[in-house]
């Protein structure tokens, strides 16, 4: 199941959510938007900035918990604004609380960018 989903009848073709896309994730395809999940960072960026309420971001909190309990290994990457979500935690103290949850590595979303060039 897709984590960012589009009620269709609920979509008044504003295009909000593809202006405000970072990484220009979201094509029009037949009049209709639709998400790229290739270059999807799950940002929720389309999700906040449509005016109709069209797009949803789904909560996978039970597919992260039965990847973690499996036997592969899970890379975790983070936006680089979570900073702004979680003042008080420096990005030692996450990483280390990222590992003890069973996350193999974590990276931060400009890492990841950085490492492509």
């Amino acid at each position: 199941m897709p984590t960012i989903t589009t009620a269709g009848d609920r979509c008044r073709k504003t295009y909000s959510c593809v202006r405000h896309c970072p990484v220009q994730a979201i094509m029009i395809e037949e009049e209709q938007t639709r998400v790229s999940y290739e270059r999807c960072v799950w940002c929720g960026d389309c999700v906040v900035h449509c005016s109709q309420q069209a797009r949803k971001l789904e909560r996978n909190v039970d597919d992260v918990h039965a990847m973690l309990r499996g036997s592969d290994r899970v890379t975790i990457v983070l936006d680089p604004t979570w900073l702004l979500s979680f003042p008080d935690i420096t990005p030692s103290q996450l990483e280390q609380a990222l590992l003890r949850l069973g996350f193999e590595h974590e990276f931060i979303h400009s890492e990841v960018n950085d490492s492509n060039r």
